[in-house]
């Protein structure tokens, strides 16, 4: 009886250990990123694939036509940053501001979409010409150049996910333990 009780409990360790899965978000920092008017793009953004957000962010403009758009940095909790939005289907991560009315909106559109969970390097999409800076959508100034690269997240933020498999077989392993266990004499139980 022993042996078959140690035996359920290393199966049920390893049934719960092998659906868990971390997702720990990466570091992503611009490089070599510049604007076709000769703008140039640095910092770095925390991005969680897992829940495909942006966790933090700081990327900071200059040069180029500082005219229309005088040096910036895009940060999260900043003066006048309102945050960051992933929009999937046009392939960029969008960094929004509030820059005085309403309508008054300076963002930066990087054009960087599909990260892949595991890092590496992502060039900027050059062809998406929804990938720039603009203020107010008119002017804008698209990208000349640049990649992303990933390393890890500083902080740790990784949440343990049961994947749904192993978690339906918990589910039935629990049931035929409780099915097993009420079939046991109750006079041996203290």
């Amino acid at each position: 009886m022993r042996a078959k009780f140690l035996l359920s409990k290393t199966f049920l360790i390893a049934l719960l250990t092998a659906g868990i899965s971390l997702a720990a978000p990466l570091t992503w920092t611009l490089q070599n990123v510049t604007f076709t008017d000769g703008g140039a793009a640095t910092g770095s953004f925390v991005f969680d694939s897992s829940s495909n957000t942006v966790i933090s962010y700081s990327i900071s403009v200059a040069g180029g036509n500082t005219a229309n758009f005088p040096a910036f940095v895009y940060q999260n909790g900043a003066a006048n940053n309102t945050g960051a939005t992933v929009y999937t289907a046009q392939s960029v991560i969008a960094f929004l501001t509030n820059i005085g009315q309403p309508s008054d909106q300076r963002e930066l559109n990087l054009p960087v979409l599909p990260l892949p969970a595991g890092g590496g390097a992502v060039s900027l999409n050059l062809a998406n010409n929804l990938g720039a800076e603009c203020f107010n959508c008119f002017p804008y100034r698209l990208f000349a150049s640049g990649q992303v690269i990933a390393s890890a997240a500083p902080t740790p933020t990784a949440v343990p996910a049961l994947s749904p498999a192993p978690l339906a077989a918990l589910g039935i392993l629990l049931a035929a333990c409780a099915v097993a266990l009420s079939r046991l004499p109750r006079s041996g139980l203290s």
